[in-house]
């Protein structure tokens, strides 16, 4: 077993125009919605399902840089909200 999962993913980006006029049905796999929330809510449903994974690691980023003040921001914010 193991006691943590990795969740190292994210949409592509769509095209300017599909974009602008959301043209990407939320059933399709690659909408945001597939792949941030419903991506999510399965590895939460097979971590309650283990008996030894009780942790999901969600890395995240666009390869901003570290010194960013939206990077930082996000870092100070994401570090008072754990547990």
């Amino acid at each position: 077993g193991c006691d943590a999962v990795l969740s190292l993913h994210g949409p592509v980006r769509p095209p300017p125009l599909q974009s602008l006029f959301c043209l990407l049905p939320e059933s399709d796999p690659k909408h945001s919605r597939s792949v941030n929330y419903l991506a999510v809510q399965n590895l939460i449903d097979a971590v309650k399902d283990s008996e030894t994974c009780k942790r999901i690691v969600r890395v995240t980023g666009k390869g901003e840089s570290p010194t960013q003040i939206f990077t930082v921001l996000i870092n100070m914010l994401g570090n008072m909200a754990k547990a």
